[in-house]
């Protein structure tokens, strides 16, 4: 007999909320650095110095945990998505 495959909506839940999360830090950090400072902490020169330009060090630095948390969400919308077609075609 096969397992009937479940969606457990807490893990779910939780999966959703750290893909946002990360979403969100990326927007925040773009925001803090080049449009409106939320506090006394910038960018080291180090790092600008790294990258080239502080245009590229921030999408760089905000770009990833944003594309992450977009391509973290894709799948698990994609992952409920094959299991309720799964779980439909067992019935």
């Amino acid at each position: 007999m096969k397992k009937k495959p479940r969606i457990n909506i807490f893990s779910l839940l939780f999966e959703i909320l750290i893909d946002l999360a990360l979403i969100g830090m990326g927007a925040l950090l773009y925001i803090h650095f080049l449009v409106y400072s939320f506090g006394p902490v910038g960018l080291s020169p180090i790092v600008i110095n790294l990258f080239g330009s502080k245009e590229l060090a921030v999408l760089v630095i905000s770009g990833v945990p944003f594309v992450v948390g977009v391509f973290s969400l894709l799948g698990t919308f994609f992952r409920l998505i094959k299991r309720a077609g799964a779980s439909l075609q067992s019935k």
